[in-house]
């Protein structure tokens, strides 16, 4: 019987081992091949990607960059957290209206109004992004009429849209907030671009000029927060590629 079984195993079980190490070798070998495909399909992903942002810059289609760029949806994330209970809430420049929904479905808010100047964004925006709550608007904030108090929060997050500011629009910002009412702005910090290249002529303004502005308007400064390129997180202080300020009308304030 020993006899039996030592001759099993010496001349059995020795193939099936050289069976299955062949195997063991082979699904190595396939999952090698199936890292390099994942890697050739990033890199054409990647390549897309970068193709697509260039066609876009080129056109000057902003809007759509900006909708591309996670630091944005990071921002809404933010301001989510400052939107209180049964809020009213504007949302200006609001594009294809991701950040106007993600504020309806993710807060408490009552109401959100999507404001863009441009007809086709807003039918995106209906399209992909519809909610009850939401109302999608056309025109520009310097020239739209909305009664004063109307909204608990604005938001003006695409830092893309940093043009025509002055003092009088923050007053609009101020007319239009309840007392006690939150401004939310982010903006291209103009100190960075300087330090980067004197050369550059972008609409930008430094943290002291907004400041300045808001101040102006009868709006307190309540935080300053930064965030770098390549960096989604928003830190505290001003020394940023990107500046999100938050403002706050003072209670006993009317419009």
């Amino acid at each position: 019987m020993i006899r039996v079984v030592h001759r099993f195993f010496t001349r059995t079980v020795p193939p099936y081992r050289r069976i299955w190490d062949k195997f063991g070798r082979l699904r190595e070998r396939l999952n090698t091949i199936e890292r390099l495909l994942y890697e050739v399909r990033d890199a054409q992903n990647a390549a897309q990607h970068a193709a697509w942002r260039s066609e876009l810059l080129l056109a000057g289609d902003l809007e759509t960059i900006a909708a591309m760029d996670s630091a944005l949806v990071r921002r809404y994330v933010f301001a989510a957290a400052h939107i209180p209970k049964h809020a009213h809430v504007l949302d200006v420049a609001c594009g294809f209206g991701f950040g106007a929904y993600y504020v309806a479905t993710r807060t408490a808010c009552d109401q959100v109004t999507g404001l863009d100047a441009l007809e086709s964004n807003l039918a995106i925006a209906q399209l992909k992004h519809e909610s009850p709550k939401i109302a999608y608007v056309r025109g520009e904030c310097a020239e739209r009429s909305f009664s004063d108090e109307a909204f608990d929060v604005v938001l003006l997050l695409n830092a893309s849209r940093n043009r025509g500011w002055d003092e009088p629009l923050f007053r609009r910002f101020a007319a239009m907030l309840s007392p006690d009412g939150t401004l939310i702005v982010a903006m291209v910090n103009r100190d960075r671009l300087a330090e980067r290249d004197p050369s550059l002529d972008l609409v930008a303004y430094s943290a002291a000029q907004v400041q300045a502005m808001a101040i102006g308007a009868g709006l307190a400064v309540e935080a300053v927060f930064a965030q770098h390129v390549g960096a989604d997180a928003l830190v505290n202080g001003d020394d940023g590629d990107l500046l999100v300020m938050v403002l706050r009308k003072p209670k006993d304030r009317k419009s």
